[in-house]
C-alpha cells in the first residue's frame, strides 16, 4: 500500500499512520477457514515521506491454511479517515511440503 493513500498524523511528534487490516479465508462452501483482524500504528519518517511519497508500505497477514480452494478476502481500513481498500481473490493451496526424516 502506498504511504500517500493513507492519512498520515502527526503523534507525540512523529507522523504516524493508523490502519485496521483484516484477511479472511473461506472455503468453497462459504465456510471462514481462517482469520486475522489487526491494527497497526506505523511511524513515518518525514524526511523520507517527502522524498518517496509513493513509497508502500508492507503488511504482513499469516494465515495457516490447508490444501485446496480457499476464497481470500483482505481489507485495510485507514482509521482517520474510514477510507476502507478491499481484494477477493480464489486461489488454490498447495499441499505442504513433505519434510524429509
Amino acid at each position: 500500500m502506498p504511504v500517500d493513500a493513507v492519512t498520515v498524523t502527526p503523534v507525540a511528534g512523529a507522523k504516524t499512520v493508523k490502519l485496521l487490516v483484516a484477511a479472511f479465508a473461506f472455503s468453497p462452501t462459504g465456510t471462514i477457514l481462517e482469520r486475522h483482524v489487526e491494527r497497526f500504528t506505523l511511524a513515518i519518517n518525514e524526511e523520507s515521506f517527502r522524498a518517496y511519497p509513493h513509497a508502500e508500505l508492507p503488511l504482513n497477514q499469516n494465515l495457516q491454511l490447508g490444501k485446496g480452494d480457499v476464497y481470500l478476502f483482505l481489507a485495510i481500513v485507514d482509521e482517520v479517515t474510514g477510507r476502507t481498500g478491499e481484494l477477493q481473490i480464489a486461489m488454490q493451496v498447495p499441499a505442504a511440503p513433505k519434510q524429509q526424516k
